[in-house]
């Protein structure tokens, strides 16, 4: 959980919504009680929480680190997709039906949660199955549980170990996190056309060179991705001058320093409110010994 631990150390991050447990995550909808709250997330928005006898924490402590990657980090939790606001990415999920995590997907930040040591006899057979499986794909054929039927044909698995899945229609599925693919057109033309001179091999390699240097570069990882959405959201917000002040500091004091003041605000805020009603609590006219009218003049009656 190595978010968390960045968390902890500079308690910046902070959710736009503080955490409710009987607040819904993707809608305005406010029930009795966690547990409540899950069933209506599971019937009204199809969040399902996989694999819950062999989580770490209780539920209450994964559902606030759903909260905080929602509402302190703008994103969503199926596909990672951030947004500028905790209102777009709710929209964005309940229109794309993102509603969900995906637990078993190779380096995912859920896995974090859950403890998937405990060897049992079932555990066996899904290793075996999973055998099965990669054996059927090294053919080319998915494999599904009772055998390579043509029904279960649903993809083709390159045999060269790419985790890149290869549709029926010629569509290329590849993880997110994962470079850009070359341009497979311009290496089809080099192949009917193959290069005479070295300077033309020479330009190719460079190209090639220059196409993963630029398609590595725009695979941002999580943590750089949360570092720009600190630096559009919460730094832009300030002045000019108190930008200019900030920007010798590095990232993690600059945090620290933002939730100091954020704190500060918020603590004004209360002050200002608890006065407020200290002073429209003693000009109520239930607590005045005598009517005074609004408007001068001869009073009615």
């Amino acid at each position: 959980m190595k978010e968390n631990e960045e968390l902890s150390e500079g308690d910046v991050i902070s959710a736009d919504r503080d955490f409710d447990p009987s607040q819904c995550l993707f809608c305005n909808n406010s029930s009795l009680d966690l547990d409540n709250n899950l069933a209506h997330m599971l019937k009204t928005h199809g969040l399902f929480i996989p694999e819950k006898d062999r989580l770490v924490v209780d539920m209450e402590t994964f559902i606030t680190y759903l909260h905080l990657v929602i509402f302190g980090y703008f994103e969503c939790l199926c596909c990672g997709s951030q947004r500028y606001s905790a209102e777009a990415v709710q929209q964005h999920m309940t229109g794309k039906g993102h509603c969900k995590f995906n637990l078993y997907e190779e380096g995912s930040e859920f896995r974090d949660f859950y403890n998937f040591h405990s060897g049992s006899g079932s555990d066996s057979e899904d290793t075996g199955e999973s055998q099965s499986r990669q054996e059927g794909a090294e053919k080319g054929v998915g494999i599904g549980v009772n055998g390579p039927t043509e029904k279960n044909r649903r993809f083709v698995v390159p045999p060269s170990g790419d985790p890149s899945l290869r549709l029926p229609s010629g569509k290329l599925l590849s993880h997110r996190s994962s470079p850009k693919p070359h341009n497979t057109q311009r290496k089809a033309l080099d192949k009917v056309a193959p290069p005479t001179g070295p300077s033309i091999e020479t330009d190719a390699a460079q190209a090639d060179a220059d196409l993963a240097a630029s398609s590595s570069s725009k695979a941002l990882t999580r943590a750089e991705r949360r570092d720009t959405t600190f630096a559009n959201n919460q730094l832009m917000r300030l002045r000019a001058e108190d930008r200019r002040s900030l920007m010798h500091l590095p990232t993690s004091e600059q945090r620290a320093v933002l939730a100091v003041q954020k704190k500060q605000l918020e603590k004004a805020r209360r002050a200002e409110r608890t006065m407020r009603t200290r002073v429209e609590t003693l000009g109520n006219k239930s607590l005045m010994m005598h009517f005074v009218p609004d408007t001068p003049g001869r009073s009615n009656g």
